[in-house]
C-alpha cells in the first residue's frame, strides 16, 4: 500500500513539473489558418498533393503550443493578442523511406500582436528514416512535429541560449506603469 501511495505522488509530482513549461503569467498564442506554401517555395508537385503538409504543420504547431501551456487555438484572422502566421517556404524529398535521403521542411514563422509582425524566424529540420521503406510523407510529418517543438522554444524567453526568445508576457496595466 505504500508503494502505491509513493507511485501515485510521484507521477503527480512529476506531472506537474512537465505542465510547467510555460512561465507564468504566459501570454496565449493562436496559430493562424490557414498554413500556406511561400509564392515561389520550392515542393515538389506530388509532395504538395500528396502529403498535405498545410494542415499537417497547423496541427502540429497548434498541439505543440497547447502542450506547453501557452493557447496554441486556430483562428481565422490574428486577433489583439499574439499569433503566428506560417509559411512552407521549402520542401525538399525523393520518392521512397530511408533510401531515397533525408527530407527537409523549411517554415517561415512570423509572430504577429494585434496583426503586426514584431518578430520572424525560420526553422529548418530535416530528417531521415531508418525504416527504408518508410514513406515520404511520414517523414515530412516528423520534420513538422520537430519544427513546431523548435518554434515553440524560440517564443519562450531562456530556451535556445535566449537567442530569438521574446518574453510572452502579458501586457502590464496601467495600475502597474511606474510612476511618473
Amino acid at each position: 500500500m505504500r508503494k502505491l501511495a509513493c507511485c501515485a505522488l510521484v507521477a503527480s509530482c512529476s506531472g506537474a513539473v512537465f505542465a510547467a513549461d510555460a512561465p507564468p503569467g504566459t501570454e496565449s498564442v493562436s496559430v493562424l489558418k490557414p498554413v500556406t506554401y511561400g509564392i515561389e517555395a520550392p515542393a515538389p508537385d506530388w509532395i504538395r498533393q500528396d502529403c498535405h503538409l498545410e494542415p499537417q504543420v497547423l496541427e502540429d504547431l497548434h498541439q505543440a503550443l497547447a502542450d506547453r501551456g501557452l493557447g496554441g487555438a486556430i483562428v481565422d484572422a490574428p486577433g489583439e493578442g499574439l499569433a503566428l502566421k506560417v509559411t512552407i517556404e521549402r520542401v525538399i524529398g525523393k520518392h521512397g523511406g530511408g533510401w531515397s535521403g533525408p527530407k527537409t521542411l523549411t517554415l517561415g514563422i512570423a509572430l504577429l500582436r494585434s496583426g503586426n509582425v514584431i518578430r520572424t524566424t525560420s526553422e529548418t529540420i530535416a530528417t531521415k528514416s531508418l525504416n527504408p521503406l518508410a514513406g515520404t510523407c511520414g517523414d515530412l510529418e516528423r520534420a513538422s512535429s520537430k519544427a513546431s517543438d523548435l518554434v515553440v522554444n524560440w517564443l519562450l524567453p531562456g530556451r535556445r541560449t535566449g537567442v530569438g526568445a521574446i518574453a510572452l508576457s502579458a501586457p502590464a496595466s496601467a495600475a502597474s506603469s511606474p510612476r511618473e
